[in-house]
């Protein structure tokens, strides 16, 4: 055994293990040498029968105890002094290794998030694939049947069922789902059962964002809507900051609970299983690469964590959910030479969850994963996607399926792989129950799925310049009027709504563009959807109309130059000389150096 002590201290031990080992073997000679005394012959000394004393051998154990003592204490003493310097040569480790959930990179997860608050989906952090219309329609088509048959099957207690968002972060999905679901709630009237939609968060400054984010006025006046700091993995409770009161496990309620993209930033542990054999993949506590593999995006094999990690064979996974070992157990009967990945940290989340609601629960989830791990992603080495400064890693559904189905509930997961997996848990029953429900599942989850809208999307994205003007409106009211897809696609939109032949397509375009308005949403470093949907009109010259739509971004959005001149263009193509004039002066306050302002000032002063 070496220890190694960087700067000028250096001590090398050897003799510690040594003297460690003279010591048992002498206790162990000594216990032989006892046995021997007690059959030695005794003799006579002064008149007393006595047999020979064993004091040496005593002795010569009490100095040896003390030579390792004082080694030992000189080693705690050099430690202590330079305890930041110790560095291990060998498999010796004053820091046992861990496996991947104990690790610091969790801590270190939340940390960025609690740094960065709502700034973290300013062009850091990928949000779109599961917070757009589309899968907001499907979610809402998916809660709207689940509460219709719960209410037909006499299952609803007298309080209101909880839609429970929980990892909102910019709360872009939640402004979307509430949308749909207020307007479901306005067609259906007392079909639906009374329901409130609860956004929650780790961070409390993206719950102070929603709470005062004018989108949300409206349901909070409704009743519809309520907020709660929540950490999954430490509280209780749902403290609402609007009603005042806990959702906890006094309150008997139905919940349905939605984890979008945030199942894979939880922590997970990584197994290796060969020739029947299980190894727990161990780590180093303190991930010191972690700052630079965050500083970009990139994906980082578990070697690239951790230069040394260790295989250690088990005979079981020593979890605490008996259901995760048997999980784990099957796989290594099943599997030869592959990785196994368990979500530890969304089980745990769950548990809390199921406490919470004593499992009258239902949980929609939509993350990267995979379905069907084993059987093909199992023999990959995992990775971990960095973001510029957070990272997640890919969710094992079918580990998740497992323990649902253990414990007597049942899930549905998609019938296709995709980029996003879409899965519901129910931890009450069979689905078989619920007909409609799964009917409902059939059409939102496989028919349109969000993975097959999110490929129509980058597809688009990718190949907007080649397409008229008929297949991007086809593709706008496919997605509901996604205000994504409109900006993704809007030089293309400016360059055909001036073709003669796509006269028919224009109108439902304009017909169209209320409904874009209507779902812009804004946050912090993105497109300004409301003054692109005012420069389409201003193109198509309704004036009046893209001034009002200007109008909205700059009491909503980023305040920009380019919108002001442009309301100072519509103003001067409707004659209103002043305000244009007012607008170009004030786009020059902005901006000093925005010469074609200069000119339109000085030509309209000129015509005066």
């Amino acid at each position: 055994m070496q220890l190694v002590l960087k700067w000028r201290f250096r001590i090398v031990i050897h003799t510690a293990a040594h003297e460690a080992t003279h010591i048992i073997q002498q206790q162990i000679c000594d216990k032989k040498l006892n046995k021997i005394h007690e059959k030695l012959p005794c003799r006579k000394f002064g008149g007393l029968e006595r047999r020979p004393s064993n004091y040496p051998l005593i002795r010569a154990f009490t100095s040896a105890l003390y030579t390792l003592q004082r080694l030992l204490a000189k080693l705690c003493a050099v430690y202590q002094a330079n305890q930041e310097c110790l560095l291990i040569e060998g498999n010796y480790n004053l820091k046992p290794k861990v496996r991947l959930s104990q690790t610091n990179l969790w801590q270190k997860q939340g940390d960025f998030y609690q740094k960065q608050g709502i700034d973290a989906w300013n062009r850091r952090v990928p949000f779109y694939a599961t917070s757009n219309p589309s899968i907001a329609n499907s979610y809402a088509h998916i809660i709207v049947t689940f509460m219709q048959e719960l209410k037909a099957q006499n299952k609803l207690t007298h309080e209101p069922v909880y839609i429970v968002e929980m990892g909102c972060g910019s709360g872009t999905f939640s402004f979307y789902l509430l949308q749909r679901l207020a307007e479901l709630k306005r067609s259906l009237g007392d079909l639906l059962p009374r329901f409130v939609y609860v956004m929650s968060d780790l961070v409390a400054s993206n719950v102070d964002f929603w709470e005062q984010h004018k989108a949300f006025q409206p349901y909070l006046n409704e009743g519809l809507l309520d907020f709660a700091q929540f950490d999954l993995l430490q509280d209780n409770a749902f403290n609402l900051r609007r009603g005042q009161y806990s959702l906890d496990e006094h309150i008997e309620a139905q919940y349905i609970f939605i984890a979008n993209y945030l199942l894979d930033t939880l922590a997970h542990d990584v197994f290796k299983l060969r020739n029947g054999t299980l190894y727990e993949i161990l780590f180093t506590p303190e991930i010191d690469a972690y700052p630079n593999l965050a500083s970009s995006d990139q994906l980082i094999g578990l070697k690239s964590l951790d230069s040394k990690l260790d295989y250690n064979p088990i005979s079981w996974a020593r979890y605490s959910e008996e259901g995760l070992n048997r999980f784990i157990n099957d796989n290594i009967a099943t599997c030869n030479d592959h990785f196994l990945t368990i979500p530890i940290g969304s089980i745990e989340a769950i548990n809390t969850l199921r406490r919470i609601s004593h499992d009258r629960m239902l949980m929609l989830v939509t993350d990267k994963g995979y379905i069907d791990y084993q059987h093909y992603y199992g023999r990959f080495e995992p990775d971990l996607a960095f973001h510029t400064g957070c990272f997640s890693m890919m969710v094992n559904f079918e580990a998740l399926a497992y323990y649902f189905k253990v414990r007597g509930g049942d899930y549905y997961h998609q019938s296709t792989q995709h980029s996003i997996q879409t899965c519901l848990y129910w931890a009450n029953g069979s689905l078989a129950t619920m007909p409609l429900t799964y009917q409902a599942l059939e059409m939102c989850l496989n028919v349109f799925s969000p993975g097959n809208m999110l490929n129509i999307y980058e597809i688009l994205a990718k190949t907007s310049g080649y397409h008229r003007l008929n297949n991007i409106v086809a593709c706008l009211s496919l997605t509901q009027w996604d205000p994504q897809v409109f900006n993704a696609c809007l030089d293309a939109i400016l360059r055909e709504i001036h073709q003669p032949y796509a006269a028919s397509a224009v109108q439902d375009l304009y017909q169209g563009l209320p409904k874009i308005a209507a779902k812009a949403y804004f946050i912090p470093g993105q497109c300004c959807t409301l003054a692109n949907v005012g420069f389409v009109l201003q193109e198509l010259k309704y004036y009046e109309q893209a001034l009002h739509y200007y109008t909205l971004s700059l009491a909503n959005e980023q305040k920009l130059e380019s919108v002001i001149y442009n309301m100072g263009l519509c103003y001067t193509f409707l004659n209103q000389k002043q305000h244009a004039i007012e607008k170009f002066k004030q786009t020059l306050e902005l901006n000093p150096d925005y010469i074609l302002a200069r000119g339109w000032i000085a030509q309209l002063q000129l015509n005066n």
